[in-house]
């Protein structure tokens, strides 16, 4: 602690540079309303009890923040120069050249990319002025400024996700967003994305195999679908107190099962009319099953070993968010499907393009029962331990979920409120949490109305 104390007192002593002015003669010009929030700022000063500006050992400044009693970095406190060339490294699209950045901080990562593109349209989104004004007050922006369009309003952001720019989430700023929807959408976006970076080549080998060894598109299911009560059949705890009344449904009631209940129907005598897979790991699902006739729609990234070794009829399913795959279903014609993140997700997608009469779920409970997340007898009926998140139940009661739920309940609620869902949405569970714009309704009931 002396150690610390005397290296903090030596950067209380270090003259900073102050390229404040220089930085305000071009912003005058780019963007008078910013200009006269900095020179608010400007006759405020920083707020060093929130806004933390240090030297490092490699002569630039680094930005912490304060929230109260815990402290964090945008930026390496080391070398973020460093730190912003492995992240541009780790993010950078060459077939990009439109960029919307999300989280500012000292703005290293943006000049890196700059430098990667100098041509490139360039979009920040940083609704702390106090950040740009911390920023601009340490760094050289005159040149970065003039390249750049900066904005803080939240409309703007949603206009902006809404167009085809890369998106970049500078994720040590999440923290710090205080619209709580902006910052949950935001996190989702920033989840999906990590995950396809942490799968990239796994991804890109599914993605091959499976355009190779699918017979055609799910679109050409769609006459399965169309006009017809589709129950979609997800894997939850509650699938335990329905399943028996998915038997002998009439030629008008379609079944849309995911991958994680298919083995369990069968046992039970019930054959759905398609069956979905969306996981990278989805194989052990049909294990034992590979000579079943029923059609299968495999998403594109999903496990590759399914559309190799399944006997029946498979069937692509390209995805939005994953570049190559909307580029394919354009270049094909096909329509490029939500996934969502999750099968289940995607069943939903699915039943609505195909502009089913209505849609019903079953065992879409979205919680835990105990330590149940998943029906009797499927792969997953038990979970290894998770970070639990209190939700409501359609009973009133508070159950226990996890933050990938909410974010599908989330993702689900919103699909629903598109132009395009002109149907009913039945949440048939029988227990789970309750979501939005779902009409909470018995199974059998839904199958007599």
């Amino acid at each position: 602690m002396e150690l610390q104390d005397r290296i903090r007192q030596c950067e209380r002593d270090i003259e900073f540079p102050n390229y404040f002015q220089k930085n305000m003669e071009v912003l005058q010009i780019q963007n008078r309303d910013l200009y006269a929030e900095m020179q608010r700022h400007e006759k405020a000063g920083i707020d060093t009890s929130m806004y933390l500006i240090e030297m490092t050992s490699v002569g630039v400044c680094t930005l912490a923040l304060s929230d109260g009693d815990n402290r964090y970095y945008l930026h390496s406190n080391r070398n973020p120069l460093a730190e912003a060339r492995i992240y541009v490294n780790r993010i950078y699209d060459s077939g990009k050249d439109n960029w919307l950045v999300v989280g500012c901080g000292m703005g290293y990562h943006i000049r890196e990319l700059l430098h990667r593109d100098p041509y490139m349209n360039l979009v920040i989104y940083e609704p702390d002025s106090s950040i740009l004004y911390c920023s601009w007050k340490m760094e050289d922006w005159q040149d970065v400024l003039e390249r750049v369009t900066i904005i803080q309003k939240e409309e703007e952001l949603l206009d902006y996700l809404n167009k085809r720019y890369k998106l970049v989430i500078y994720r040590p700023e999440l923290r710090h967003l205080t619209n709580g929807s902006i910052k949950k959408r935001l996190v989702e976006i920033a989840d999906r994305q990590d995950s396809i970076e942490d799968h990239k080549e796994i991804f890109e080998q599914n993605y091959r195999d499976n355009i190779k060894n699918c017979d055609g598109y799910i679109d050409e299911l769609a006459a399965m679908i169309q006009g017809k009560k589709t129950i979609i059949v997800a894997g939850g705890p509650s699938l335990d107190k329905n399943i028996e009344c998915l038997r002998n449904l009439s030629k008008e009631t379609a079944i849309i099962a995911v991958g994680t209940v298919f083995k369990l129907l069968l046992s039970k005598g019930i054959r759905p009319d398609i069956v979905l897979f969306a996981d990278v790991a989805a194989y052990p699902q049909i294990i034992g099953i590979e000579d079943e006739q029923i059609p299968v729609g495999i998403l594109v990234t999903a496990d590759r070993r399914i559309a190799r070794n399944y006997k029946g009829s498979k069937y692509l399913i390209c995805q939005q968010g994953y570049q190559q795959a909307a580029k394919y279903a354009e270049k094909m014609g096909y329509v490029c499907y939500d996934s969502g993140e999750s099968v289940a997700t995607l069943a939903l997608d699915v039943a609505i393009r195909m502009q089913a009469k209505s849609i019903a779920f079953v065992g879409l409970d979205l919680a835990y029962d105990g330590k149940r997340a998943h029906a009797t007898g499927t792969q997953y009926e038990t979970f290894s331990g998770v970070k639990m998140q209190d939700v409501e139940g359609i009973n009133g009661k508070i159950l226990n979920t996890s933050r990938v739920f909410n974010q599908y309940r989330e993702w689900m609620e919103r699909r629903i409120q598109k132009k395009d869902v002109t149907m009913p949405i039945i949440d048939a569970t029988e227990g789970g949490t309750r979501k939005q714009g779902f009409e909470i309704m018995k199974l059998q009931e839904y199958l007599t109305m």
